[in-house]
């Protein structure tokens, strides 16, 4: 039963260690994303991860304008290289500021630093005391980089 319970710490052993590769944080970036129906711009700030292949953990926040400064959404997500652009795929939730829940999607051309963006959200205002099914809000626009607040 001794060697039984060694062979098979060995094995888990040897997954676990094989398992963790070295992650990287390559930094911070900011993406200005502008609603092509409204005009209004959103900032997104995001941290990069590497894990040394081609897909890149994505942690960040939206920076919401209010009087005196900014609130944050928390942001999280996954961004793959295609060749010459960035595929993103980012989730977010908040209560306070804005919708409930929100998924973005990015593609953004390595060539010109510029993208577009679709998002799909249940903004948190169309929710009365006594709710129907959320009907959820779509929008889209135009991403381009921008100096980090």
């Amino acid at each position: 039963m001794k060697k039984l319970c060694l062979i098979v710490l060995g094995f888990c052993f040897c997954f676990v260690t094989t398992a963790q590769a070295e992650v990287q944080y390559l930094g911070d970036i900011c993406l200005k994303l502008t609603n092509l129906a409204t005009g209004e711009p959103q900032i997104l700030r995001l941290g990069i991860l590497s894990y040394g292949t081609d897909t890149f953990p994505i942690h960040g926040k939206k920076l919401i304008p209010v009087s005196g400064g900014f609130v944050s959404e928390p942001l999280h997500g996954t961004a793959v290289v295609d060749g010459n652009k960035i595929q993103v795929s980012l989730n977010a939730s908040i209560m306070d500021y804005g919708p409930l829940a929100a998924t973005y999607s990015i593609t953004f051309n390595l060539g010109t630093l510029t993208g577009n963006y679709g998002v799909i959200s249940f903004d948190a205002s169309s929710i009365s005391p006594n709710p129907n099914p959320l009907t959820p809000v779509t929008s889209g626009g135009t991403v381009t980089l921008q100096a980090c607040p």
